[in-house]
């Protein structure tokens, strides 16, 4: 996930804006990180980046039949 993109994320329980939790490295302009924690600065909530992917999914998401695959 790349730092400059933080901005346009928000919370999808209570659309407040997230910031870094924890990282992989610290955060600069531009840089790509691979792993760590996003936490909602309203709610408090946290949020995974897996594999540069922030997983932002709603309270309840999977459990209610969102299926997650692994790719060989």
């Amino acid at each position: 996930m790349r730092t400059t993109l933080l901005p346009l994320l928000a919370c999808p329980d209570c659309a407040g804006a997230v910031r870094f939790a924890s990282l992989d490295a610290h955060p600069r302009p531009e840089a790509w990180h691979e792993s760590g924690t996003l936490a909602c600065q309203a709610c408090r909530r946290e949020f995974p980046i897996e594999n540069g992917i922030p997983r932002l999914y709603p309270k309840g998401a999977l459990g209610a039949g969102v299926v997650r695959f692994t790719l060989p």
